[in-house]
Order: C-alpha cells, then structure tokens, then sequence
C-alpha cells in the first residue's frame, strides 16, 4: 500500500469521526495562568483530543462537561490552594491531576522538566504548599507497625493482636486489601478533630470478615482475643504441622508466588503424584521399608491414598498385626 493511498484512509478515518459529531477544538493551548518557576506550558490539546477514544473520550479531563460544552480548567478551579480541597483541587492540583495520571503510567516520567521548561534565571519559588497537588511528588514511604494490639472491654480475653508484617511479607495481602474505605482524604483533608464513633461488633469485625470467620456467635472467638498478645503464625495453627522433609522448604515451594497466599489442600496427592513403587523414596518419611514391604504398592497399607494416616495392616495380615505395635520396617534415626 503506497503513502497516498494510505494518506486518503486517515482522512477518511478524520471525516468519519468528525461526522460523529466530535466537537471543534483548540489545537494547542498555552498555559501560562500560574507561570512563575517555570516556562508556560505547551500543551498539545489536538493530539490529546485525537486520541480521546481511546479511553474515557473529553470527559477524562472535561469531567463536568455536558452537552459538547467543555469548560476551560480554570472556571471551575480556583489558583489559591488555601480556598482548595481534595473533592476540588486547586487548578495546580487539578492539571497534575490530569496530566500525570497518565503520563507516569505510559512513560513513566517523573520529573517536572518532562512538560515544563526550566527558567534561566529562578528566582521565584513556591510560596505555600498545596494540599490538593497530590500527583506533583512521589509520595513518601510509609511506615507499617510490626503488629498492632487491641484492647477489648470483654471480661476475659481482652487483647487481640494484630500481625501486621505477617499479613504483608508473609501472606502477601496488598493494602488494599484491608484498607479498602481509606483514601487521600483520610490524611491530607484534615477537617479538626476526629469524632470518636462507637463502632457495633460487626464494624469492628469488617476488615477481618473477608478471610476469617468473625460472626458473634462463632466458637473460635479465643483465636483472636486470648489474654496475652499472641505469638504469631506457626504452622500448627493451620492443622498440618510441618515435620521432617517440609519443614526445611521456603513457603513459595508449597504455595507458589500467589498473592495471598492460598490455603493448600492437606492431602498428600494434592502435591505429589509419585507415590508408586520404585518412584517414591519412602526413607524420606523417616521410615525405611523392609525387604519384604518393598514392592507392595503405597495404597495397600495407606487406604484411599491417605498418607497422612497411619497404615494398615489387615490387607494382608490377621488382627495380630496392627500399627505401631507391628512396623513394616524400622526408623531411622533424626537427622
């Protein structure tokens, strides 16, 4: 296909859209309201448009515009940060907002001279700062406690102790996950002092329910409110404590790189698919096969493939012979 043929199809494609009813629009818009540290900025407006079906169409940054009626930024949004909020930023806010969003997704720019030109001479610097530019910075990091305790105002097992490090680096939860009603606002729209809301059982409760049962009228209440701080994860908590061979394996052998975490089934075959005779290597279990035990097949002694459960014997022997007090083999010796 030759350029002039292609030249007609993107003309064609410009007529069709405009046929659509794409409203006219500015080609490039020079924004020099704030001008003070920096050069004004060249926007582009005509690129930015063109490319307006690609997501959200004009109303990705027109927010408010109703009826092919697009307002300017500054109509809405005022200069002096203090007159300002998050719900309504500033206007240095608002085009941060709109700009970088985007920006630092796609390119992953990151400093101010990717749309503003230096001055020569600087002189001039930032006067106050604007609580509603949120995009202009990286945020700083934020600091996590190792565990967070709760005093209950139960008559006995009053503490619940919550292992906030475990619940990041261990089971792998994004904050999100449990920070789900937090936002900007919850720290940089501060309105006075925070009113003390008595919250019922089931809000206390909420941020826990999505993994673990918290209804009231649960028999497990004590794995959360137990008189001390609690000690933190083991193993044993689960119902399958690790022993010999599992022991010395890194979660991610078992779970993978899953995030969270997630439960395993418990049965042996959920993971292994080589219990057969001449491919398992029973020492592993710290228990060696007699001669006479080799070449039986695993199932025979570990009914329904359940090797975690002592074997059993009748299969083959009379009422004599019964586990632990009769052993296929000996134990060896811990390592």
């Amino acid at each position: 296909m030759n350029w002039n043929i292609k030249l007609l199809l993107i003309l064609l494609v410009v007529a069709t859209l405009y046929g659509q009813g794409i409203p006219e629009y500015p080609e490039n818009i020079t924004i020099d309201i704030m001008e003070n540290i920096f050069n004004p900025v060249e926007f582009n407006h005509g690129q930015h448009a063109r490319m307006e079906n690609m997501g959200e169409g004009c109303t990705a940054c027109h927010h408010y515009a109703e009826d092919d009626d697009y307002t300017a930024c500054a109509e809405c949004h005022l200069e002096d940060p203090a007159e300002a909020s998050l719900e309504e930023p500033s206007l240095n806010g608002a085009y941060h907002r709109s700009c970088l969003a985007c920006h630092r997704e796609w390119s992953n720019e990151q400093t101010c001279e990717a749309c503003h030109a230096q001055k020569k001479f600087r002189f001039n610097v930032r006067k106050t700062l604007d609580k509603t530019d949120l995009f202009s910075i990286k945020h700083p990091h934020i600091g996590s406690p190792n565990i967070v305790t709760f005093d209950t105002p139960d008559e006995k097992n009053t503490r619940v102790t919550f292992h906030h490090t475990e619940h990041v680096e261990l089971y792998r939860y994004d904050c999100v996950s449990c920070h789900r009603s937090e936002n900007c606002a919850t720290c940089h729209d501060y309105q006075g002092p925070v009113e003390i809301v008595n919250k019922t059982l089931e809000e206390h409760h909420k941020p826990c329910q999505s993994c673990h049962d918290t209804e009231e009228a649960t028999d497990n209440c004590n794995y959360c409110h137990q008189d001390e701080v609690s000690k933190g994860f083991s193993h044993d908590l689960t119902g399958w404590t690790l022993k010999a061979y599992h022991a010395s394996k890194a979660c991610s052998d078992c779970h993978g790189e899953q995030k969270p975490i997630q439960v395993l089934a418990s049965a042996c075959i959920a993971c292994h698919d080589n219990f057969e005779v001449g491919l398992f290597d029973h020492t592993k279990t710290g228990f060696e096969l007699s001669e006479n035990h080799l070449e039986i097949d695993c199932y025979d002694c570990h009914f329904d493939e359940s090797y975690m459960d002592p074997p059993e014997c009748l299969e083959c022997h009379d009422d004599e012979y019964v586990y632990p007090a009769f052993l296929p083999g000996v134990r060896l010796p811990k390592k």
